[in-house]
C-alpha cells in the first residue's frame, strides 16, 4: 500500500465507501452538525447500514478540492453529480454532513443540485466538553480517532473560550435556518450516541422508512475523549479561572470608557 493510500485508509475519501454506480437522481438528506458533536461517528454508522448513502463532508472547501482532482470535475455542481453516482446507496439515498459554514458555502455554490428531503441535526448537550474537544483537535490536527496527532496539545483557556464562541455562533445559525425554513429535523445528541449507538441509529432509520437493525454496523472511528479532556474542562470551569476571566473582562470594559 502506498503512503497516500495508507493516509487515506478508512477516511471518507477511501473507495471502500463507494457503492455500485447509481445513474438516477438520488433522494438527499443533510446531517446538520457542529464541530466535535460526533457527526463523523454518525456518518460512518449510517454508511454502515448500506441504505443511507455515505454522508460525508462533500461541501467542505478543502475536501471539494480533493474530490475535484480525483473526479476530474471543475466545480461543486459537477463534483456532486459525480458523487451521486458513487456515493448513493442502491435504494436511492445520498447524504451530506455539513457544519454551518460548509452548508452556507454549498448553498451559494451548488445551485439547484442539492435538494434535501430529510434533515438530521446532531448536537452536544455539554457545550464546554465540546469546546474542549474542539480546542484539542485544532492543536493536534486529529479530527478522528483514525488520524495521528501532529502536535501535543497545551492548555489554553483563550482557545477554549474561542471554541465556545464558534459553537454558540454556529448553533444559533442552525436554529435560525431551521426556524425560517420551517423544518423539524430528527435530533441526535452526542451523549446518547456514545452511550447507545444502536438505539440512536434505530430512531433515525424509521425517519427514512427503514426497519431497525438488530446489531450495530462496524465503523472505523471511536470516541477520542480522554482524561485530558476532563482535566481541561475542570480547569476552565474552576472558580479561580472564572474569576480571572471576569477580571480581564472588567478591565477591558473600563478601558473602553
Amino acid at each position: 500500500m502506498s503512503n497516500h493510500a495508507e493516509a487515506d485508509a478508512f477516511t471518507p475519501f477511501d473507495a471502500r465507501w463507494d457503492f455500485s454506480p447509481y445513474r438516477a437522481q438520488p433522494r438527499m438528506y443533510l446531517i446538520a452538525s457542529t464541530q466535535r458533536s460526533g457527526s463523523y461517528f454518525l456518518s460512518y454508522l449510517l454508511r454502515g447500514t448500506a441504505k443511507l448513502g455515505a454522508p460525508f463532508e462533500y461541501l467542505h472547501p478543502d475536501h471539494l478540492a480533493r474530490w475535484r482532482k480525483t473526479l476530474g470535475t471543475s466545480d461543486l455542481p459537477a463534483t456532486l453529480r459525480q458523487l451521486f453516482q458513487i456515493r448513493t446507496s442502491p435504494n436511492g439515498w445520498f447524504g451530506v454532513k455539513a457544519h454551518w459554514d460548509h452548508f452556507e458555502f454549498g448553498r451559494a455554490s451548488a445551485g439547484d443540485v442539492l435538494k434535501f428531503e430529510r434533515f438530521i441535526r446532531i448536537e452536544r448537550k455539554d457545550r464546554l466538553a465540546q469546546a474542549v474537544s474542539l480546542a484539542l483537535a485544532r492543536q493536534t490536527r486529529s479530527w478522528m480517532s483514525i488520524q495521528e496527532k501532529s502536535a501535543e496539545p497545551q492548555y489554553d483557556e483563550h482557545k477554549i473560550a474561542h471554541a465556545l464562541s464558534i459553537l454558540d455562533r454556529d448553533t444559533r445559525a442552525w436554529d435560525r435556518w431551521f426556524a425560517k425554513a420551517r423544518v423539524e429535523p430528527c435530533f441526535v445528541y452526542y451523549e446518547d450516541l456514545v452511550a447507545d449507538p444502536l438505539a440512536v441509529l434505530n430512531t433515525v432509520l424509521p425517519q427514512f422508512g427503514l426497519a431497525p437493525l438488530d446489531s450495530l454496523p462496524a465503523v472505523p472511528t471511536a470516541k477520542q475523549g480522554s482524561q485530558l479532556n476532563e482535566d481541561w474542562k475542570r480547569r476552565y470551569s474552576s472558580r479561580a479561572a472564572r474569576l480571572k476571566r471576569h477580571l480581564k473582562l472588567s478591565a477591558r470594559l473600563l478601558l473602553r470608557r
